[in-house]
């Protein structure tokens, strides 16, 4: 097994967007397990634009539904930005954003599941 294998997030830094406490501790704990830096996590909308605005990330996980409100437009903003967004939520996205994002992921998801998707190139779903 090479180092990349063992760390496939190395010199990725991955924003965390999650309302639930738990799931974003896992996240966060999956992430730098895989070898990679987290911003965040939190749970807020308002908190999630305000590290969005800061940019020192290159991978976003979020759920949609956050505490002060829904998250779509800020997903596709990021995406707009070159920002590989991953949405991870309980809820059924809308197509332009499913069409906008690099990966939706239904929960519950594999921790495994979620870094192979951070590790994959990022891709434009659009073209």
């Amino acid at each position: 097994m090479t180092n990349t294998s063992k760390r496939p997030l190395a010199g990725i830094t991955v924003l965390i967007a999650e309302d639930y406490w738990l799931l974003a501790d896992l996240i966060r704990l999956a992430v730098s397990d895989a070898g990679g830096k987290v911003v965040g996590p939190t749970g807020s909308l308002a908190e999630a634009e305000r590290l969005a605005a800061a940019g020192c990330f290159d991978a976003v996980v979020m759920d949609i539904n956050l505490r002060g409100g829904h998250a779509d437009a800020l997903a596709m903003r990021l995406a707009d930005l070159g920002k590989k967004v991953i949405v991870l939520t309980g809820y059924e996205p809308s197509p332009q954003l499913v069409a906008s994002i690099h990966q939706y992921l239904a929960k519950p998801v594999p921790t495994d599941v979620l870094i192979a998707a951070l590790a994959r190139p990022l891709t434009n779903r659009r073209d």
